[in-house]
């Protein structure tokens, strides 16, 4: 049984986000926990529904977001 204290929380904003774009959400479900981090951790500087959607389609744009700020 896989234990999910160990994975990172989805903002719900993130999720929504996701949900609209399927490729994106098909690559956020297939990355380790530090990627999926990594991307979360973007979120705390989105300010509206447009970056968070923008934010989004990076990732299917193959960004690593190690050390890019996509919004500052």
């Amino acid at each position: 049984m896989e234990n999910y204290l160990n994975h990172p929380e989805v903002p719900i904003g993130l999720g929504m986000a996701l949900a609209k774009n399927p490729a994106a959400m098909n690559h956020f479900s297939n990355l380790d926990v530090e990627g999926k981090r990594r991307i979360i951790e973007q979120t705390h500087s989105v300010r509206s529904k447009d970056e968070m959607d923008s934010l989004v389609s990076h990732i299917t744009d193959g960004n690593s977001f190690d050390s890019v700020k996509i919004f500052v």
